[in-house]
């Protein structure tokens, strides 16, 4: 992150935007992999904002939001993130998923 903040104002905005996005959604999939789904929302939520269109932010919402126990939003921000990359189902369904993921995406597209 030291690196996307310390950049000079002069440069281009959007490569700031973009490392930061990409460093953050990393964190995020770190936080959850230890267990801290809250931590791991939080950094999504952060990446969506900096990054909207982004499907992946909205996925690494999804799966904090379903591992928190809130599957409606859990949906909900799957189905957002698939608005704006609607062919990258494949890549969202085949990805490595935690069980309560799958009984989500069970429930709700079933």
């Amino acid at each position: 992150m030291q690196i996307a903040n310390s950049r000079p104002p002069w440069e281009n905005s959007a490569l700031a935007r973009e490392e930061m996005s990409l460093v953050i959604c990393n964190r995020s999939a770190a936080f959850y992999a230890a267990g801290d789904y809250l931590s791991s929302l939080l950094d999504a939520e952060a990446v969506i904002a900096i990054k909207r269109p982004w499907s992946k932010g909205h996925y690494r919402k999804g799966r904090a939001l379903a591992a928190l126990g809130d599957w409606q939003s859990a949906h909900e921000a799957i189905q957002l993130g698939l608005q704006f990359e609607p062919n990258n189902t494949v890549r969202i369904s085949n990805s490595d998923r935690p069980r309560c993921f799958i009984g989500l995406m069970r429930r709700v597209l079933v």
